[in-house]
């Protein structure tokens, strides 16, 4: 067994990138645990939760985007055979580069504002979804709760978030969308979406 450690103390993280990196993490990764903070949700931080090939991140209230003194970013992967200067390379590319990023955005921005109009029709004529105001961010962004039993109790059913990711997911490329669950301004569960390029 062996394990790496990814920290960042001031940028932030990708989160259609960091998807990505999750998506196509070796098998041979079993556990990871930490925390993280997307440029697209500024001052907040995600815990991610990886067994298997499933991942999980939720919002952790009360804690900062690595604005003060905690890292942006502290993540560890363990498994039985890493290649962690690999690793390293890879996770490298999921930091956010104010330049390289504003580049992007300017020539991707159309594709992911397009990709996100689309998810939101799809969420709009659901009946299990509601839409919910997005975030002022750079390229495609969409935020929803679940109706009735499907945030029951006030808590997302995690398999339910699962499926329903899935499913929307299948509709557009797997590698575009990462949906994060937290809470609203209202408390209420949600479940935010960031539509990146194919090919980012």
């Amino acid at each position: 067994m062996g394990s790496v450690t990814f920290t960042e103390k001031r940028r932030p993280l990708s989160m259609a990138r960091f998807h990505q990196f999750l998506e196509d993490l070796p098998r041979d990764i079993l556990r990871g645990k930490g925390f993280v903070a997307f440029g697209c949700l500024p001052g907040q931080t995600y815990e991610v939760h990886l067994v298997g090939q499933r991942y999980e991140a939720h919002q952790v209230q009360g804690k900062g985007g690595g604005g003060g003194e905690e890292p942006a970013v502290l993540l560890v992967l363990i498994g039985t055979s890493i290649d962690a200067e690999g690793l390293r390379n890879r996770f490298q590319r999921c930091l956010c580069d104010a330049e390289a990023d504003g580049g992007n955005q300017r020539r991707e921005g159309g594709i992911a504002c397009e990709k996100a109009s689309g998810l939101r029709e799809l969420i709009a004529a659901d009946a299990r979804f509601h839409l919910l105001p997005s975030p002022q961010s750079p390229g495609g962004f969409v935020s929803f709760s679940l109706r009735g039993s499907y945030g029951r109790f006030g808590q997302l059913d995690a398999l339910l978030v699962e499926a329903a990711n899935r499913e929307l997911a299948s509709r557009l490329s797997r590698h575009s969308i990462f949906a994060l669950t937290g809470k609203g301004e209202g408390g209420e569960p949600r479940i935010c979406v960031e539509v990146g390029d194919d090919d980012d």
